[in-house]
């Protein structure tokens, strides 16, 4: 087990957004030591983080961010949710 002071660069998880009513990603930046937060859209049954790419859903979304880098940022992608334990 790590004992790592600072999360792993990536980790995520979705949460309710605490003053409207969609969902926000939540992606620890290792490089700004601090979590970036993605507001998730929903129209016309599409999810979307910027309305250049839409999504028949939220875990279409998901799988796209984890082999491409989020809005705005040159390398950052998904790598794992939070709370996951990978099997031994």
């Amino acid at each position: 087990m790590e004992s790592s002071s600072s999360p792993q660069d990536g980790l995520y998880c979705i949460r309710n957004s605490g003053t409207k009513t969609s969902k926000v990603l939540v992606v620890w930046d290792v490089d700004l030591c601090k979590a970036r937060n993605y507001r998730l859209f929903e129209e016309d049954s599409r999810v979307f983080l910027e309305f250049e790419i839409t999504f028949a859903s939220l875990s279409a979304l998901v799988e796209h961010y984890h082999s491409h880098p989020l809005p705005n940022h040159d390398s950052l992608c998904l790598q794992q949710p939070y709370g996951y334990i990978m099997p031994r």
